[in-house]
């Protein structure tokens, strides 16, 4: 998919003044600056994909009576600041957290039951062909890898999975403990104690959603996202709770066929356009005088 067809998706979230004044931009954009490839993916690609998402974001909050929008990093950053932008004077609340899918995943080994549910929660991140060494730096705690007898090996290869398990939970209970606390401080100081909350992200299946909703399930969350995915192909997985998302590009599971499908083909291009370079979040450190920080 080209940055054209980029564009006609965009258009139908649009009004025709809206269309009318970023194409006239991205006319003089082309004629001031012919080769500056990056304005033109800015006028043509990131202009009217922030302003048509931010326009929906918040008709949709208004519409749900939302006192709070938190845009989770890294993508949420440039989210966060075309919202804000847009709408100065909006009485919503915008956050911006510092969470990845690591992150979140170490607070939540303390949920698991047994190794199957660790492989899960770590879904991507961790198969079959990791060395069990690998698996303990994945989880945080790469200092214990030397204590197991059989760290060398693949996962897949591991006799007793229990033992293994026993071994991560007894080595790691005091590190995996101290991240879930930190990570529920650090979001009580964002705001995030209680109520409902908008979540917004480029997406694509909540996943960050369901870890966050075990973590604090006294704060009801709604993902909306650039792009939802079909959640429906991950209700396998025991250790994510189904969360409620809608997306802008596709609102329904026809529309995630028809057009949200080409963009999982394409996801690490698109999350380029949008990534902040502060890195990734890996953990949760305790600062004097404040809670959970990173």
């Amino acid at each position: 998919m080209n940055f054209y067809e980029c564009r006609k998706d965009i258009r139908k979230h649009l009004s025709d003044n809206d269309m009318r004044f970023l194409e006239n931009l991205a006319r003089a954009t082309r004629k001031y600056h012919p080769e500056d490839i990056h304005s033109r993916i800015g006028y043509e690609v990131l202009g009217p994909a922030l302003l048509g998402y931010s326009s929906w974001l918040h008709s949709e909050a208004v519409k749900a009576g939302a006192e709070m929008i938190v845009f989770l990093s890294r993508e949420g950053n440039l989210l966060k600041r075309a919202y804000d932008q847009l709408f100065v004077e909006d009485n919503i609340k915008t956050v911006y957290i510092n969470v990845s899918r690591i992150s979140l995943c170490r607070a939540s080994v303390l949920y698991t039951k047994n190794l199957d549910d660790i492989l899960h929660l770590f879904t991507n991140m961790i198969n079959s062909r990791k060395k069990v060494r690998e698996v303990f730096e994945m989880l945080g705690i790469p200092e214990y890898a030397d204590e197991y007898h059989a760290s060398d090996i693949n996962i897949s290869e591991i006799t007793d999975r229990q033992e293994l398990y026993d071994f991560i939970i007894r080595k790691g209970t005091a590190y995996f403990y101290n991240q879930n606390m930190l990570l529920k401080k650090y979001l009580a100081d964002k705001g995030l104690t209680g109520g409902s909350v908008i979540l917004s992200d480029i997406g694509y299946a909540g996943t960050m959603q369901s870890l966050l909703s075990n973590i604090i399930p006294y704060v009801r969350t709604t993902g909306y996202y650039v792009i939802s995915s079909d959640y429906s192909r991950y209700k396998h997985n025991l250790m994510f709770r189904q969360p409620e998302i809608y997306g802008y590009w596709n609102r329904d599971k026809r529309s995630w066929k028809e057009t949200a499908y080409y963009f999982s083909q394409m996801t690490s291009f698109f999350e380029t356009l949008f990534l902040s370079a502060e890195g990734s979040t890996l953990e949760y450190v305790e600062h004097t005088n404040r809670g959970g920080g990173c």
